[in-house]
């Protein structure tokens, strides 16, 4: 089959789902068209010998490149001399006014878009320019699949899918997925109806980690990791409050953290480090290839999942696919119990889930765990079927070549 897959910005580091998500769908032959409002290039993804196989470069629909100065105002005037563009410009801004030439390009780039294809939109914030080119008829179509992810979830509320996306839904759109229940019932608040929506996680690429086995023994050492963006989400300075606790207690004991942030967010972590006093202990990784971060997984000991809320907004992770990957690799996970993350461990039997925030009793099951080598060795067999039997890439994909033929 053939499918136009519509993505924000593409490829970005910290999406790399979406990328095995292509992958995927290639091995399985879907011919794939990209659509991106902004694309960076393969060349900015940490490449493996399957992406450069695949050539997704060649797969990526290329916008019109926006020129400068007079060279610019002549690219302008060659598109308004194309009758159909001009025509939907008119439309366009009587619809949505603005000082922009965005909706010139916007045009153009759409131009040769085939509606009777299968259209499969990666995050709901991924619709423009899509629902603004129906909105004014340039294009009607009826084949669309939209797959939130988390963030793009929490950006609705009831008053905002009304009076923004109702009718592109009605029209346009057949289904919805989304990783978790979690995240499905926060929709269903927002307008989304129930029925639409199907539970279908992003899965992850067993091949990596088939040649690993579950960790034999428990190290001498306690090694904490966590993976996720430095973010204030991400619960970052709950496990350094756990690594203080158990150095406190006379444990030996580091804790890894693999990705990045914003410089001053990042610096605040800095500050508790200082204040916690555990500065040797602890290892600011930075963003890392998937092999580095498996190599990093499988050396350490156990996973702290600690996501919990957005001070701010109430936001709570989607999902937590990291924690998939970890369990992949035969570590134990102890998480808050946040957002959707409980959809992704066997409490009690591939980790243990603890109350948000609640690092007493997180560092109290690290303590379980290190104290325990049969339970760990146990829990980190349990958790590597759970994770490579039940989220398996491929199988995943098979569900969404499914969901796609509902619509043919």
């Amino acid at each position: 089959m053939k499918l136009n897959l519509k993505i924000r910005s593409f490829p970005n580091p910290t999406e790399t789902f979406i990328v095995h998500h292509i992958l995927g769908l290639l091995k399985q032959g879907v011919k794939i068209k990209i659509y991106t409002n902004a694309y960076h290039g393969m060349a900015t993804f940490v490449h493996t010998d399957e992406i450069i196989d695949s050539q997704i470069d060649k797969l990526v629909h290329k916008n019109l490149k926006v020129k400068k100065g007079m060279s610019k105002i002549f690219q302008v005037l060659g598109l308004v001399t194309k009758p159909r563009i001009l025509k939907y410009a008119v439309k366009y801004y009587i619809v949505k006014p603005q000082w922009s030439l965005k909706p010139l390009y916007n045009l153009y780039n759409y131009r040769d878009f085939d509606i009777s294809l299968m259209c499969h939109i990666q995050f709901n914030t991924s619709i423009k320019p899509l629902i603004d080119l129906w909105a004014i008829g340039f294009i009607n179509p009826k084949k669309i699949l939209i797959t939130f992810h988390g963030y793009d979830a929490f950006r609705l509320n009831e008053e905002v899918f009304k009076s923004r996306y109702s009718e592109f839904y009605k029209s346009c759109v057949y289904a919805v997925t989304v990783n978790s229940n979690y995240v499905k019932q926060y929709l269903v608040k927002a307008g989304l109806m129930e029925e639409m929506i199907k539970i279908i996680p992003m899965g992850i690429d067993v091949s990596m980690f088939n040649d690993l086995q579950a960790k034999p023994k428990q190290d001498t050492i306690i090694k904490l990791v966590s993976v996720g963006r430095l973010i204030q989400l991400k619960g970052h300075k709950y496990g350094m409050q756990v690594l203080k606790i158990l150095l406190d207690r006379g444990y030996e004991a580091t804790y890894t953290i693999i990705g990045k942030g914003l410089d001053a967010y990042t610096n605040e972590l800095k500050k508790e480090v200082k204040r916690l006093g555990i500065g040797e202990y602890i290892f600011f990784m930075g963003q890392k290839s998937q092999k580095d971060i498996k190599d990093i997984l499988f050396e350490s000991s156990i996973f702290l999942m600690t996501s919990t809320f957005d001070d701010l907004t109430g936001r709570q992770e989607a999902f937590g696919i990291a924690a998939l990957e970890a369990q992949a690799c035969g570590l134990p996970v102890i998480a808050f119990k946040s957002g959707g993350v409980p959809e992704v461990i066997v409490d009690g039997e591939t980790g243990f889930l603890v109350e948000d925030r609640n690092v007493l009793e997180m560092a109290n099951k690290v303590e379980l765990l290190y104290n325990d080598s049969t339970l760990y060795h146990a829990m980190g067999i349990k958790a590597r079927e759970h994770a490579l039997v039940n989220f398996d890439n491929d199988k995943l994909i098979r569900q969404f070549i499914k969901l796609y033929h509902l619509n043919d």
